[in-house]
């Protein structure tokens, strides 16, 4: 017979051992968009007010500089904190709907695009509410860990993070860039204890101005010690051969966007056996690549001289030096194929954000998905999902997107 106090340690073992072997974790990289802190906002936009609401380039054209209390801030046109109806060419692209805001949709190419004016404070904060809503239902979901970009500091993130979660940002490491957007991590204290934050510089010190610079850390993942990388690649190059820009804005971005790629390869390459993870705002549709090159040629891509390299996935799934190999997490589909965007904002920037595992971390875990996929995380405010109507405002043209491990 066993008594009763052998019971009740019976009982918790198996409840322990239970939920030991149901742990799990979830990573979800998320651009929020220009996110500020409140402090930060307000010197945005009084710095832009002084100037009004004029950029850095319609300055120099007038002859003019840029305050100095407006450097490292954002540009004074984002958030459309210039009326975008002022544009005669989105006046005559738009027609009719440029009186709808923030109804219509965007233009086409993505110039015009239609949001509340963000600058004013009311329309910020239902900004800041919809993140902090949509951050909170992330936390019931699963995720412990999610990497940012587009803040401004630790701050920013402070203000949408749940109870019980902290926060790291590179705006906070010695030396980094006087940028407007840089990347960090939040996590849940009670899964993660990140440590050995650095900044990954050379992602940054390329082309005329500063980049947002990578971020490095390390982090426990289902009781496995693994490297993180966050990072928010130079935008403007989405799926062109990086040799072969189309377009001037391509011919700008794709050589600054192919000096990003060694700089990532490197950082992947030096650890060859262990266990890391490269996540972020890619900008740019890794997907297809690995669609056109599913098992890259060593020979080909193994040690592209910069100036030759024309595709990063490739590049980076070389296998050179051996056991290099990556795995990027395929994005969720509809029936027909397309990836889901998540939200109506998110179109824009749909097969862009990317979490790019080591193959030989994904050998000790299961997804508990039942298929390894990339999920978006819906919009919330008040308690709905956010839907497009009179008194939207789009918090970020990116949908957050995670996955969950079962251990």
């Amino acid at each position: 017979m066993i008594s009763k106090f052998r019971a009740i340690f019976l009982v918790n073992l198996i409840f322990a051992g239970s939920a030991m072997a149901q742990s799990s974790a979830g990573v979800a990289t998320w651009n929020t968009a220009w996110l500020m802190d409140m402090q930060t906002h307000e010197r945005w936009v009084k710095g832009c007010q002084s100037v009004s609401w004029q950029t850095e380039d319609e300055l120099r054209a007038s002859g003019k500089t840029l305050p100095a209390d407006l450097v490292g801030l954002p540009y004074c046109d984002v958030h459309d904190g210039i009326d975008f109806r002022k544009k005669s060419s989105c006046l005559q692209m738009m027609g009719s709907q440029a009186k709808m805001r923030p109804n219509a949709l965007d233009s086409p190419d993505g110039k015009c695009r239609v949001s509340p004016d963000l600058a004013e404070r009311n329309n910020y904060e239902v900004k800041i509410r919809t993140l902090r809503e949509t951050f909170a239902a992330m936390d019931k979901d699963g995720v412990t860990l999610v990497a940012f970009q587009e803040v401004s500091s630790d701050d920013a993130i402070r203000l949408i993070m749940p109870a019980g979660w902290e926060v790291r940002t590179s705006e906070s490491l010695e030396g980094a860039p006087r940028i407007a957007q840089h990347v960090g991590i939040a996590w849940k204290k009670t899964v993660h204890s990140p440590k050995d934050f650095q900044l990954v510089t050379q992602l940054s010190a390329i082309g005329p101005r500063p980049l947002r610079p990578g971020f490095q850390f390390t982090f426990d993942l289902g009781g496995t010690a693994i490297d993180g990388l966050v990072v928010h690649l130079k935008a403007g190059c989405r799926s062109s051969d990086l040799n072969m820009p189309k377009t001037k804005a391509e011919t700008d971005a794709c050589p600054l966007l192919q000096q990003q790629v060694p700089v990532i390869e490197k950082w992947i390459d030096d650890r060859v056996g262990r266990p890391f993870m490269v996540l972020g705002d890619f900008n740019r549709s890794l997907l297809k690549e690995l669609e056109s090159f599913p098992n890259p040629d060593s020979k080909q891509f193994g040690q592209t001289p910069t100036k030759d390299i024309r595709w990063i996935a490739p590049e980076w799934n070389d296998n050179v030096p051996t056991g290099s190999l990556v795995t990027v997490i395929p994005h969720k589909r509809k029936v027909d194929g397309s990836l889901i965007a998540g939200d109506f904002f998110c179109a824009q920037t749909t097969g862009i954000d990317h979490l790019i595992f080591s193959k030989n971390f994904l050998e000790r875990v299961k997804p508990s998905q039942i298929a390894l996929e990339l999920l978006p995380v819906g919009y919330r405010l008040e308690g709905k999902r956010l839907i497009v109507g009179k008194t939207t405002v789009p918090p970020s043209d990116h949908c957050a997107r995670f996955v969950r491990f079962a251990f």
